[in-house]
Protein backbone atom coordinates (compact mmCIF):
# COMPACT_ATOMS: atom_id res chain seq x y z
CA UNK A 1 0.00 0.00 0.00
CA UNK A 2 1.32 3.48 -0.85
CA UNK A 3 2.32 5.70 2.07
CA UNK A 4 0.43 8.84 2.96
CA UNK A 5 3.11 11.23 1.54
CA UNK A 6 1.79 14.78 1.43
CA UNK A 7 3.07 16.94 -1.42
CA UNK A 8 2.02 18.90 -4.48
CA UNK A 9 0.36 16.58 -6.97
CA UNK A 10 0.78 13.56 -4.70
CA UNK A 11 -2.17 13.78 -2.32
CA UNK A 12 -4.82 12.89 -4.90
CA UNK A 13 -2.82 9.92 -6.22
CA UNK A 14 -2.21 8.62 -2.73
CA UNK A 15 -5.87 8.94 -1.81
CA UNK A 16 -6.99 6.99 -4.89
CA UNK A 17 -4.43 4.28 -4.22
CA UNK A 18 -5.55 4.02 -0.61
CA UNK A 19 -9.19 3.62 -1.60
CA UNK A 20 -8.32 0.94 -4.15
CA UNK A 21 -6.06 -1.08 -1.85
CA UNK A 22 -7.40 -4.57 -1.08
CA UNK A 23 -8.57 -5.34 2.43
CA UNK A 24 -5.96 -7.13 4.52
CA UNK A 25 -6.30 -10.89 4.47
CA UNK A 26 -7.72 -12.55 7.57
CA UNK A 27 -5.12 -14.57 9.44
CA UNK A 28 -5.40 -18.27 8.71
CA UNK A 29 -6.05 -20.76 11.47
CA UNK A 30 -2.95 -22.88 12.17
CA UNK A 31 -3.52 -26.53 11.26
CA UNK A 32 -1.70 -29.72 12.17
CA UNK A 33 -2.31 -33.03 10.44
CA UNK A 34 -2.91 -35.75 13.00
CA UNK A 35 -0.26 -38.43 13.31
CA UNK A 36 0.17 -41.42 15.58
CA UNK A 37 3.06 -41.23 18.03
CA UNK A 38 4.59 -43.44 20.69
CA UNK A 39 4.04 -42.81 24.37
CA UNK A 40 7.15 -40.97 25.64
CA UNK A 41 9.09 -42.37 28.57
CA UNK A 42 8.29 -39.21 30.53
CA UNK A 43 4.60 -39.99 30.26
CA UNK A 44 5.11 -43.61 31.33
CA UNK A 45 7.05 -42.47 34.37
CA UNK A 46 4.40 -39.90 35.32
CA UNK A 47 1.60 -42.46 35.07
CA UNK A 48 3.58 -45.06 37.01
CA UNK A 49 4.32 -42.51 39.73
CA UNK A 50 0.67 -41.40 39.77
CA UNK A 51 -0.75 -44.86 40.44
CA UNK A 52 -2.47 -45.00 43.83
CA UNK A 53 -2.10 -48.44 45.38
CA UNK A 54 -3.48 -47.36 48.73
CA UNK A 55 -6.11 -48.97 50.90
CA UNK A 56 -9.02 -48.63 50.81
CA UNK A 57 -9.26 -48.75 47.03
CA UNK A 58 -10.27 -45.48 45.38
CA UNK A 59 -12.47 -44.72 42.38
CA UNK A 60 -11.97 -41.20 40.92
CA UNK A 61 -15.24 -39.37 40.31
CA UNK A 62 -14.43 -35.71 39.65
CA UNK A 63 -11.58 -33.20 39.40
CA UNK A 64 -11.93 -29.64 40.66
CA UNK A 65 -10.58 -26.39 39.20
CA UNK A 66 -7.56 -26.54 41.52
CA UNK A 67 -6.73 -30.11 40.49
CA UNK A 68 -8.07 -31.77 43.63
CA UNK A 69 -9.81 -35.10 43.03
CA UNK A 70 -12.91 -36.57 44.66
CA UNK A 71 -12.74 -40.35 44.99
CA UNK A 72 -15.20 -42.93 46.28
CA UNK A 73 -13.82 -45.44 48.79
CA UNK A 74 -14.96 -48.73 50.29
CA UNK A 75 -12.89 -50.59 52.89
CA UNK A 76 -15.42 -53.36 53.34
CA UNK A 77 -17.06 -51.59 56.26
CA UNK A 78 -17.07 -47.84 55.60
CA UNK A 79 -18.10 -46.29 52.31
CA UNK A 80 -17.19 -42.64 51.86
CA UNK A 81 -15.88 -39.88 49.59
CA UNK A 82 -12.45 -38.33 49.99
CA UNK A 83 -10.70 -35.32 48.50
CA UNK A 84 -7.15 -35.87 47.25
CA UNK A 85 -5.07 -32.71 47.26
CA UNK A 86 -2.04 -31.73 45.22
CA UNK A 87 0.20 -33.39 47.82
CA UNK A 88 -1.58 -36.72 47.34
CA UNK A 89 -3.10 -36.75 50.82
CA UNK A 90 -6.72 -37.91 51.09
CA UNK A 91 -9.22 -36.14 53.37
CA UNK A 92 -12.65 -37.61 54.05
CA UNK A 93 -15.41 -35.21 52.99
CA UNK A 94 -18.51 -37.42 53.22
CA UNK A 95 -19.37 -40.70 54.95
CA UNK A 96 -22.31 -42.83 53.80
CA UNK A 97 -24.82 -43.43 56.59
CA UNK A 98 -25.91 -46.92 55.45
CA UNK A 99 -22.76 -48.48 53.94
CA UNK A 100 -24.26 -51.97 53.72
CA UNK A 101 -26.75 -50.72 51.14
CA UNK A 102 -25.40 -47.44 49.80
CA UNK A 103 -22.23 -45.98 48.32
CA UNK A 104 -20.99 -42.81 46.63
CA UNK A 105 -21.51 -42.98 42.88
CA UNK A 106 -21.31 -39.36 41.71
CA UNK A 107 -19.38 -36.23 42.59
CA UNK A 108 -18.86 -32.73 41.22
CA UNK A 109 -16.96 -29.84 42.72
CA UNK A 110 -15.78 -26.28 42.30
CA UNK A 111 -13.99 -23.86 44.63
CA UNK A 112 -17.01 -23.49 46.93
CA UNK A 113 -19.05 -26.69 46.77
CA UNK A 114 -18.77 -30.46 46.56
CA UNK A 115 -21.84 -32.36 45.35
CA UNK A 116 -22.15 -36.04 46.24
CA UNK A 117 -24.59 -38.52 44.73
CA UNK A 118 -25.39 -41.48 46.98
CA UNK A 119 -26.49 -44.72 45.31
CA UNK A 120 -28.55 -47.70 46.41
CA UNK A 121 -25.93 -50.41 45.86
CA UNK A 122 -26.13 -53.24 48.42
CA UNK A 123 -22.93 -55.15 49.09
CA UNK A 124 -22.92 -58.63 47.65
CA UNK A 125 -26.19 -58.18 45.76
CA UNK A 126 -26.40 -59.70 42.30
CA UNK A 127 -28.52 -58.15 39.56
CA UNK A 128 -29.08 -54.86 41.39
CA UNK A 129 -28.53 -51.80 39.21
CA UNK A 130 -26.86 -49.05 41.30
CA UNK A 131 -29.34 -46.16 41.46
CA UNK A 132 -28.96 -42.62 42.78
CA UNK A 133 -31.16 -42.13 45.84
CA UNK A 134 -29.77 -39.02 47.52
CA UNK A 135 -27.99 -35.81 46.50
CA UNK A 136 -25.94 -33.85 49.05
CA UNK A 137 -24.09 -30.55 48.75
CA UNK A 138 -21.09 -29.82 50.97
CA UNK A 139 -19.91 -26.30 51.77
CA UNK A 140 -16.12 -26.41 51.43
CA UNK A 141 -15.70 -23.46 53.79
CA UNK A 142 -17.44 -24.92 56.85
CA UNK A 143 -17.95 -28.57 55.78
CA UNK A 144 -21.71 -28.36 56.38
CA UNK A 145 -23.86 -30.85 54.45
CA UNK A 146 -27.35 -30.26 53.09
CA UNK A 147 -29.66 -32.68 51.34
CA UNK A 148 -30.74 -31.49 47.89
CA UNK A 149 -32.94 -34.42 46.87
CA UNK A 150 -33.81 -37.90 48.11
CA UNK A 151 -35.79 -40.86 46.81
CA UNK A 152 -38.43 -42.13 49.21
CA UNK A 153 -38.32 -45.72 50.45
CA UNK A 154 -41.65 -46.39 48.74
CA UNK A 155 -40.44 -45.09 45.36
CA UNK A 156 -37.24 -47.11 45.64
CA UNK A 157 -39.16 -50.27 46.46
CA UNK A 158 -41.92 -49.80 43.88
CA UNK A 159 -39.88 -48.38 40.99
CA UNK A 160 -41.38 -44.92 41.39
CA UNK A 161 -39.70 -41.52 41.05
CA UNK A 162 -35.97 -42.07 40.41
CA UNK A 163 -33.03 -39.67 40.42
CA UNK A 164 -31.46 -40.00 36.97
CA UNK A 165 -28.50 -37.61 37.04
CA UNK A 166 -26.98 -34.57 38.75
CA UNK A 167 -24.93 -31.52 37.72
CA UNK A 168 -23.22 -28.58 39.43
CA UNK A 169 -22.98 -25.21 37.69
CA UNK A 170 -21.89 -22.13 39.57
CA UNK A 171 -23.73 -21.99 42.88
CA UNK A 172 -26.57 -24.18 41.64
CA UNK A 173 -27.14 -27.93 41.83
CA UNK A 174 -29.37 -29.40 39.13
CA UNK A 175 -30.92 -32.85 39.22
CA UNK A 176 -33.19 -34.84 36.94
CA UNK A 177 -35.86 -37.08 38.45
CA UNK A 178 -37.66 -39.55 36.19
CA UNK A 179 -41.33 -40.14 37.00
CA UNK A 180 -40.61 -43.86 37.33
CA UNK A 181 -37.59 -46.14 37.31
CA UNK A 182 -38.36 -47.49 33.84
CA UNK A 183 -39.91 -44.32 32.41
CA UNK A 184 -38.41 -41.71 30.09
CA UNK A 185 -40.36 -38.66 31.30
CA UNK A 186 -38.74 -36.60 34.00
CA UNK A 187 -38.29 -33.18 35.57
CA UNK A 188 -35.17 -31.05 35.99
CA UNK A 189 -35.03 -29.04 39.20
CA UNK A 190 -32.49 -26.64 40.66
CA UNK A 191 -31.17 -25.94 44.16
CA UNK A 192 -29.49 -22.63 44.95
CA UNK A 193 -26.65 -23.62 47.28
CA UNK A 194 -26.46 -20.10 48.72
CA UNK A 195 -30.13 -19.54 49.55
CA UNK A 196 -31.46 -23.09 49.61
CA UNK A 197 -34.22 -22.17 47.15
CA UNK A 198 -35.47 -24.85 44.77
CA UNK A 199 -37.18 -24.39 41.41
CA UNK A 200 -38.51 -26.47 38.55
CA UNK A 201 -36.49 -25.91 35.36
CA UNK A 202 -38.20 -28.08 32.73
CA UNK A 203 -39.78 -31.47 32.15
CA UNK A 204 -40.09 -33.92 29.28
CA UNK A 205 -38.43 -37.01 27.86
CA UNK A 206 -35.01 -36.26 29.31
CA UNK A 207 -31.87 -38.09 30.45
CA UNK A 208 -28.17 -37.69 31.27
CA UNK A 209 -28.06 -34.29 32.93
CA UNK A 210 -24.48 -32.97 33.00
CA UNK A 211 -22.31 -29.87 32.95
CA UNK A 212 -20.41 -28.74 29.85
CA UNK A 213 -18.54 -25.65 28.73
CA UNK A 214 -21.75 -24.25 27.23
CA UNK A 215 -23.79 -24.76 30.41
CA UNK A 216 -26.00 -27.50 31.81
CA UNK A 217 -26.80 -30.16 29.20
CA UNK A 218 -29.23 -33.02 28.92
CA UNK A 219 -30.36 -35.48 26.28
CA UNK A 220 -33.86 -35.60 24.82
CA UNK A 221 -35.50 -38.27 22.71
CA UNK A 222 -34.62 -36.73 19.33
CA UNK A 223 -31.43 -34.86 20.26
CA UNK A 224 -28.52 -36.38 22.19
CA UNK A 225 -27.23 -33.08 23.56
CA UNK A 226 -29.27 -29.98 24.39
CA UNK A 227 -27.97 -26.90 26.21
CA UNK A 228 -30.75 -26.48 28.74
CA UNK A 229 -29.20 -23.81 30.99
CA UNK A 230 -26.73 -21.78 28.88
CA UNK A 231 -23.40 -20.45 30.11
CA UNK A 232 -21.38 -17.77 28.37
CA UNK A 233 -18.67 -18.92 25.97
CA UNK A 234 -15.78 -16.72 24.80
CA UNK A 235 -16.84 -14.82 21.68
CA UNK A 236 -14.29 -16.59 19.46
CA UNK A 237 -15.58 -19.99 20.56
CA UNK A 238 -19.24 -19.02 20.30
CA UNK A 239 -18.72 -17.66 16.77
CA UNK A 240 -16.87 -20.79 15.68
CA UNK A 241 -19.35 -23.37 16.95
CA UNK A 242 -22.60 -21.51 16.22
CA UNK A 243 -25.51 -23.67 17.32
CA UNK A 244 -23.25 -26.67 18.01
CA UNK A 245 -22.42 -25.46 21.50
CA UNK A 246 -23.16 -28.67 23.38
CA UNK A 247 -19.99 -30.40 22.20
CA UNK A 248 -17.57 -27.80 23.59
CA UNK A 249 -15.38 -28.84 26.53
CA UNK A 250 -13.13 -26.64 28.67
CA UNK A 251 -10.73 -26.69 31.58
CA UNK A 252 -11.62 -23.09 32.34
CA UNK A 253 -8.98 -21.61 30.04
CA UNK A 254 -8.65 -23.87 26.99
CA UNK A 255 -11.63 -24.99 24.88
CA UNK A 256 -11.95 -27.85 22.41
CA UNK A 257 -14.60 -29.37 20.18
CA UNK A 258 -14.97 -31.85 17.32
CA UNK A 259 -15.04 -30.35 13.83
CA UNK A 260 -15.11 -31.98 10.39
CA UNK A 261 -13.66 -35.24 11.65
CA UNK A 262 -10.87 -33.46 13.52
CA UNK A 263 -10.52 -31.19 16.51
CA UNK A 264 -10.53 -27.45 17.04
CA UNK A 265 -8.82 -25.96 20.08
CA UNK A 266 -8.83 -22.39 21.38
CA UNK A 267 -7.38 -20.35 24.22
CA UNK A 268 -7.19 -16.61 24.78
CA UNK A 269 -3.38 -16.74 24.77
CA UNK A 270 -2.78 -18.95 21.73
CA UNK A 271 -5.90 -18.43 19.62
CA UNK A 272 -7.41 -21.15 17.43
CA UNK A 273 -5.67 -24.34 16.30
CA UNK A 274 -7.09 -27.11 14.11
CA UNK A 275 -6.02 -30.75 14.11
CA UNK A 276 -7.14 -32.50 10.94
CA UNK A 277 -7.26 -36.13 9.93
CA UNK A 278 -8.87 -39.34 11.01
CA UNK A 279 -8.72 -39.12 14.79
CA UNK A 280 -9.90 -42.06 16.89
CA UNK A 281 -13.51 -41.86 17.96
CA UNK A 282 -14.33 -41.14 21.59
CA UNK A 283 -17.47 -41.22 23.65
CA UNK A 284 -16.40 -38.17 25.65
CA UNK A 285 -13.80 -35.40 25.38
CA UNK A 286 -11.78 -33.54 27.99
CA UNK A 287 -9.22 -30.76 27.57
CA UNK A 288 -6.26 -29.89 29.78
CA UNK A 289 -4.13 -27.06 28.43
CA UNK A 290 -2.99 -28.05 24.91
CA UNK A 291 -3.95 -31.71 25.44
CA UNK A 292 -7.32 -33.17 24.39
CA UNK A 293 -8.31 -36.54 25.83
CA UNK A 294 -10.90 -38.83 24.30
CA UNK A 295 -12.21 -41.82 26.22
CA UNK A 296 -13.14 -45.13 24.63
CA UNK A 297 -13.00 -47.46 27.63
CA UNK A 298 -10.93 -49.27 28.67
CA UNK A 299 -8.38 -47.07 26.88
CA UNK A 300 -8.13 -43.46 25.78
CA UNK A 301 -6.55 -41.26 23.12
CA UNK A 302 -4.69 -38.02 23.78
CA UNK A 303 -4.03 -35.41 21.08
CA UNK A 304 -1.40 -32.72 21.53
CA UNK A 305 -2.79 -29.71 19.66
CA UNK A 306 0.68 -28.15 19.47
CA UNK A 307 1.75 -30.80 16.96
CA UNK A 308 -1.24 -32.98 16.04
CA UNK A 309 0.48 -35.99 17.59
CA UNK A 310 -1.94 -38.62 18.89
CA UNK A 311 -1.16 -41.38 21.40
CA UNK A 312 -3.18 -44.33 22.67
CA UNK A 313 -3.18 -44.53 26.46
CA UNK A 314 -3.73 -47.85 28.28
CA UNK A 315 -5.95 -46.01 30.73
CA UNK A 316 -9.63 -45.18 31.07
CA UNK A 317 -10.19 -41.46 31.68
CA UNK A 318 -12.38 -40.77 34.71
CA UNK A 319 -12.18 -36.97 34.89
CA UNK A 320 -9.95 -34.05 33.90
CA UNK A 321 -9.68 -30.56 35.38
CA UNK A 322 -7.35 -28.05 36.97
CA UNK A 323 -4.32 -29.40 35.12
CA UNK A 324 -4.98 -32.89 36.48
CA UNK A 325 -5.97 -36.17 34.85
CA UNK A 326 -7.71 -38.85 36.92
CA UNK A 327 -7.74 -42.23 35.21
CA UNK A 328 -8.13 -45.95 35.82
CA UNK A 329 -5.83 -48.73 34.67
CA UNK A 330 -7.05 -52.27 34.17
CA UNK A 331 -4.89 -54.85 36.00
CA UNK A 332 -3.42 -57.92 34.34
CA UNK A 333 -5.64 -59.97 36.64
CA UNK A 334 -9.13 -59.14 35.41
CA UNK A 335 -10.64 -60.14 38.74
CA UNK A 336 -8.65 -57.42 40.53
CA UNK A 337 -9.99 -53.86 40.88
CA UNK A 338 -8.93 -51.05 38.57
CA UNK A 339 -5.97 -48.98 39.72
CA UNK A 340 -6.60 -45.23 40.05
CA UNK A 341 -3.98 -42.94 38.53
CA UNK A 342 -3.65 -39.19 39.14
CA UNK A 343 -1.31 -37.22 36.87
CA UNK A 344 -0.54 -33.50 36.64
CA UNK A 345 -0.66 -32.72 32.92
CA UNK A 346 1.39 -29.51 32.70
CA UNK A 347 4.80 -31.13 33.37
CA UNK A 348 4.22 -33.85 30.76
CA UNK A 349 6.58 -33.55 27.77
CA UNK A 350 5.00 -32.50 24.45
CA UNK A 351 3.90 -35.24 22.07
CA UNK A 352 5.57 -35.30 18.66
CA UNK A 353 5.61 -37.63 15.66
Amino acid sequence: MLGWRIGVGVLAVSAVAACAAPAPEKPTTPEHASCMASLPDGWRTAFDDGARTVAPAEVPLAVGPAGDVVVARDDGTVRDAALIGADGAATTVYTVADPANRDVGFAALDDKWIVVGVRHNPRGANGVLPTLVRVEVINRADHSVRTVAETSADDLRDGGATIDSVALSGDTVYWLTRDSFAGAHGTVRSFDANSGATAEVTSGSLSSLRTGAAGVLWDVADDPAVVGVPAELPAAVADAVGEQRAGVVTDGKAYAWRSDGGLTWWSADAGTVRVTGDLPGASELWVSGPLVFGSHAPTATVVDTRSGASVELPYQVAAVGGGTLAALKAPADKSAPLTPVIVRTEPLPPLTC
